[in-house]
């Protein structure tokens, strides 16, 4: 069986009778965990996620569909639809990936949307979730096309913690990826001794004060 029959075999083999009035199914990407399909539900472009049948992971659809159906609260995420324990449908987002989108636009506008991001960070962090993976979040922060707002995407493995650490694994991506490049090509200089010090008080003791002193940096380091 090919990989595409295999994802058609997936979808066909999820009782979707709760949600029949999704149409144009069709099958957009894979992760470690789950497989993703496209489809139309009045007249709306939606996702539709699914575990993988070789995945070993157990409970990460209803983990995932419990955590937006939260995080929605916050203005964080895609807006959920349904959900149940094989699958899950969320609104389709429309736009670009944070990185390739940093690498096209403006200075001023790359500050805006890392601070949108440290912003939904600092909610997460405010409410005791971590979402996991922030280190290295290249797929799972969109930016939308049409409000060019910040989406925040894969809550398979979020979880309540007493230290959660989404704005701190926040501060290691940006310099730990292509985008502090990125970013000095747009005039944005970033100390990053400065940072991790201020990362290391916010992580001991998360306020908004710890968080407008990393922001402060951002601002201020900007070269018009």
């Amino acid at each position: 069986m090919n990989a595409l029959h295999l994802y058609n075999y997936i979808l066909y083999s999820i009782n979707m009778s709760q949600f029949k009035d999704v149409s144009d199914v069709e099958y957009l990407t894979k992760g470690k965990r789950g497989v993703i399909y496209t489809g139309i539900y009045h007249d709306k472009k939606v996702a539709i996620k699914c575990k993988l049948p070789e995945s070993k992971a157990i409970g990460r659809i209803e983990n995932e569909a419990r955590w937006i159906a939260r995080l929605n609260k916050h203005n964080i995420g895609p807006r959920l639809l349904y959900s149940c324990y094989d699958y899950l449908i969320y609104e389709f987002i429309e736009g670009e990936f944070i990185v390739d989108y940093i690498r096209k636009c403006p200075g001023d506008e790359a500050i805006r949307i890392i601070k949108e991001v440290f912003d939904q960070c600092f909610r997460m962090d405010k409410i005791g979730v971590n979402k996991e993976e922030m280190h290295h979040p290249v797929k799972h922060i969109i930016i939308s096309s049409n409000t060019h707002q910040v989406v925040m995407l894969d809550f398979e493995r979020a979880r309540y913690t007493q230290k959660p650490k989404n704005v701190t694994q926040l501060c290691q991506f940006i310099f730990r990826s292509e985008l502090s490049e990125i970013l000095e090509e747009k005039g944005i200089r970033l100390d990053k001794d400065k940072i991790e010090k201020l990362s290391s008080k916010y992580k001991k003791e998360i306020n908004e004060e710890n968080l407008k002193k990393i922001l402060n940096l951002l601002h201020l380091t900007y070269i018009v």
